[in-house]
């Protein structure tokens, strides 16, 4: 960067880099007087922070009261220009700036972001629009800044939608419950698997609520898939196998104790934990997730008196679908056999009886003949048994989160889930939930009803040409429809009434046509 900044910040790893470039290998000799000499004089480095943060996460030493301090430095020395980086410019980039910006800024200038939503998109308008990768970014910058998390926004994340190419161009893979994107709603709570049958909804297309605005995001990099140890820091451990386990499969959460390890691993749970951490390289997904949990054990136990182990703490996963011993297809390690080395196995859907990946597995009630069960269920019958995901966890500020808005419970990186998912029937959309007639249907309605071509003229002089739109929902009676037409009963006196059959209550009426 030229000219220098006078403080460079960001991840130590992507600072370092710049060093490098401030050396001058190149050598001029027997040039006493050549202004060209000037070229090869090495800089010194502006003022430095190397900040321990790694990729799509958060800084690991920087509480409120880091950024706090640093804004009075940066006016204590009369700090000018500040160079933030990472390695894509995007999250944590965003982190920084949103943070920089909130403390550098006077009371007057804050009243127009009122909570971590507003203030990562003025970020966003003069920076970048991919600013902050993260929902727990989001929550970080809401602790730091001391201000509520807001909506959810819409991050910047990679599509999973397979594709095969050949010489014409693109064609999408047929979609399978191997291949099947995660969608969420870049605004509200909505999310489903990717679906191109039932109700045909793809990434990028409108949610299905009919009141919301926003799009659909794929989120299967971030909740569906735990195969990449640089990671860990954004999945979550399961207590019954030991193993990283997928946002949509957690099905049993709660706080993270002394008393959930012995139920969950067994009475010398320390010593399974041990034997596990030896069985799996330190360098391994589920080997960085025993060492984080146990790190998160000792936490604990050095932050709370023993009395206090049963009171809500850290989040973490009992069990997930393929592993709880309520559901028909599950299996659970037995951590009394010496033999047992836990982890998490491919599973049946107790739907089609499909071998599929426990990460993709979500548990959903079947009733037949032998009664109400909790079976597996894979992406596929999910979708075409009309399902979605509807959330559990809420954000109430900074790391902190309520599972069915009730009792509160601590995040930590590593360990908790980034979200509780349960299946619940897919909402109606807004064609679905409000019956649209269009000018067709209102054509064949007035020739229905009777009218002749002058009174239907009549009709589209007093709507506008045509172009009125009627909604109808289970709230309209035919009054409200007939006012909206600017029409009323007496000027349908020579209407047949055989041919106007619906009462008021009449419920074949609702729905729309």
């Amino acid at each position: 960067m030229t000219p220098l900044p006078d403080l460079a910040m960001g991840p130590d790893s992507e600072v370092k880099k710049g060093y490098s470039r401030l050396t001058v290998e190149s050598v001029g000799k027997n040039m006493e007087g050549w202004k060209v000499q000037k070229f090869f004089v090495a800089r010194e480095p502006p003022a430095v922070i190397e900040l321990d943060f790694p990729d799509f996460g958060v800084p690991m030493d920087c509480p409120p009261a880091f950024w706090e301090t640093l804004v009075e430095d940066i006016r204590e020395q009369g700090i000018k220009s500040i160079h933030t980086m990472c390695m894509g410019g995007h999250g944590r980039t965003g982190i920084q700036l949103a943070c920089l910006k909130w403390h550098l800024a006077t009371e007057e200038e804050r009243k127009a972001w009122p909570d971590a939503n507003a203030l990562i998109a003025e970020v966003r308008t003069h920076y970048c629009n991919k600013a902050v990768e993260g929902e727990k970014q989001q929550r970080y910058v809401a602790w730091v800044c001391d201000i509520p998390v807001g909506d959810t926004l819409g991050f910047h994340k990679v599509s999973y939608t397979s594709a095969t190419r050949w010489s014409g161009g693109t064609t999408k893979a047929k979609l399978t419950a191997h291949s099947r994107g995660l969608l969420e709603c870049s605004k509200c709570d909505f999310c489903c698997w990717e679906d191109e049958d039932v109700v045909d909804i793809q990434e990028g297309d409108p949610c299905l609520e009919p009141t919301c605005a926003g799009k659909m995001v794929d989120v299967t990099d971030l909740l569906v898939k735990t195969s990449t140890s640089g990671d860990t820091d954004q999945y979550a451990i399961c207590l019954s196998t030991l193993d990283v386990c997928s946002v949509p499969s957690a099905l049993a959460v709660g706080p993270l104790t002394v008393g959930a390890m012995e139920t969950w691993v067994g009475k010398n749970w320390p010593k399974i934990l041990d034997k596990a951490m030896s069985q799996n390289s330190k360098v391994s997904t589920r080997g960085k997730m025993i060492r984080q949990l146990k790190d998160a054990l000792n936490d604990i136990e050095s932050e709370y008196e023993t009395e206090e182990m049963d009171s809500e703490g850290v989040l973490v996963v009992y069990t997930t679908a393929s592993c709880d011993p309520r559901v028909v297809e599950a299996k659970t390690a037995d951590w009394s056999d010496k033999k047992e080395r836990g982890g998490k196995e491919w599973t049946n859907c107790g739907f089609c009886d499909k071998n599929v990946s426990p990460d993709r597995l979500v548990a959903a009630r079947k009733v037949n003949k032998d009664g109400d069960k909790l079976h597996t269920i894979c992406p596929d019958c999910m979708t075409s048994s009309g399902l979605e995901f509807e959330t559990r966890m809420h954000t109430v500020g900074g790391m902190h989160v309520t599972i069915d808005e009730d009792k509160v419970y601590r995040i930590v990186d590593g360990v908790s889930p980034q979200g509780v998912l349960v299946t619940a029937t897919l909402r109606a959309s807004a064609d679905e939930k409000y019956g649209v007639i269009d000018d067709k249907q209102i054509q064949a309605g007035l020739e229905e009803l009777g009218l002749t071509k002058d009174e239907m003229a009549g009709y589209y002089d007093a709507v506008g040409d045509g172009k009125k739109v009627i909604t109808v929902d289970s709230d309209t009676n035919v009054d409200d429809v007939i006012a909206q037409i600017d029409m009323n009963y007496e000027d349908l006196e020579d209407v047949d009434e055989d041919l106007y059959p619906y009462e008021e209550d009449d419920d074949s009426l609702y729905g729309g046509v």
